[in-house]
């Protein structure tokens, strides 16, 4: 696991990991996907929250009223996420197609990770 990471992307991270483990799918993941993938939540993560903080909208140099960049930001990282993580069966459509998770686990890593 990368250093430096936000604690709930380490919780969602440990939770992927296992769920990998569990259905026999960790020996055909290599460590530099899952690495991404924690950079590119972490980044999703701390971005999400400064929005938060920050609002939608916030004034540039000029005092003008823009749309957070951190929106695009968000946006980038979203979308780096759910290609890796569709790649492993992470999302419910390819957790279904590769046979699907565990009948114990309610909800998927995603899931539980977008709850918090």
């Amino acid at each position: 696991m990368p250093r430096g990471l936000s604690e709930p992307v380490i919780a969602y991270m440990t939770d992927v990991v296992g769920y990998l483990e569990a259905n026999g799918k960790y020996s055909r993941i290599d460590d530099a996907s899952l690495h991404m993938l924690a950079r590119q939540l972490d980044v999703f993560y701390c971005a999400a929250a400064a929005v938060n903080v920050e609002g939608l909208m916030v004034y540039d140099d000029k005092q003008k009223l823009i749309a957070n960049p951190k929106i695009f930001i968000m946006n980038q990282a979203e979308t780096m996420c759910v290609k890796v993580m569709k790649e492993y069966g992470l999302m419910a459509k390819a957790r279904k197609e590769l046979g699907g998770m565990a009948a114990s686990m309610k909800k998927s890593p995603l899931e539980q990770f977008m709850d918090k």
